[in-house]
């Protein structure tokens, strides 16, 4: 007797939520989007994308957000138009039953600026997704340039991997430099010391330090992290009794050697 008892309490209160359910949700898709909140994340440091522009993606795509019913808004299709856009990482749209429209934005990451031999420059992201450059802001980070010769179009190519597995002597470059700007912005002491990659007319790769005035010739992209790890060695070991003001190039690109060109 007892359990069928509960049995009619369980029922009678899964009929009740359910109806009480129906109302709210009823309720709730009649309430008006009143309002936007638009987070960006890392906005402070990185404005790729800012909410202006996000206010104005939404009324370029004719999306129907303030002003309409919450249950007119398609949040899922306004996500796609923010997830094509080429800076955004990830988007997430979702309403709450107080007239809000809730919208936050990944932006991605540049590890690299490319400015290659026909004067085009552009940024590539850490998944290797070329991006644009934006007006009147420019993202602090590693550049590279010299003879790059491999025209990638942001508006055409989304992405470096985008060209096939058959790669140019230019692809390849873009490659390696992409290999080179993620190794150096994963590692935080080559993070804050190396500023710029400069591609000679051999191809091979020349770094350029934040502090002193000496070159440092890296080479070929072959064993590229061995040859850091023999830079690091000198760094803290032999440059603690001499100044490495006092050198011009520091050469990496031979085996097990070190050579150091004073000016």
């Amino acid at each position: 007797m007892i359990r069928f008892k509960k049995l009619i309490f369980y029922i009678l209160l899964l009929g009740y939520l359910v109806v009480v359910l129906g109302f709210v949700s009823g309720k709730a898709g009649n309430v008006v989007c009143s309002n936007l909140n638009i987070q960006i994340k890392d906005s402070l440091s990185n404005r790729f994308i800012t909410s202006n522009h996000v206010k104005n993606i939404i009324d370029a795509e004719n999306i129907r957000a303030l002003g309409y019913a919450e249950r007119i808004v398609n949040t899922q299709e306004l996500e796609r138009i923010l997830d094509n856009q080429p800076v955004v990482k990830d988007a997430q749209v979702f309403k709450t039953i107080d007239g809000t429209l809730n919208i936050r934005i990944e932006q991605r990451l540049p590890v690299l600026r490319v400015m290659n031999e026909r004067n085009q420059s552009y940024y590539i992201d850490e998944e290797g997704q070329v991006l644009p450059l934006k007006r009147n802001f420019t993202m602090h980070t590693l550049v590279a340039n010299g003879f790059i010769r491999e025209p990638f179009n942001p508006l055409r190519c989304k992405s470096i991997f985008d060209k096939g597995k058959d790669l140019s002597e230019g692809q390849k470059t873009i490659f390696d430099l992409y290999k080179l700007a993620l190794f150096i912005h994963n590692n935080k002491f080559w993070n804050d010391q190396i500023e710029q990659i400069y591609v000679n007319e051999e191809h091979e790769y020349e770094l350029v330090p934040r502090v002193g005035a000496h070159l440092i010739i890296l080479g070929p992209i072959d064993d590229y992290k061995y040859k850091f790890r023999k830079l690091y060695a000198l760094y803290k070991k032999g440059f603690t009794n001499v100044s490495w003001n006092k050198y011009e190039k520091i050469n990496l690109k031979y085996k097990d050697q070190v050579i150091c060109t004073k000016r």
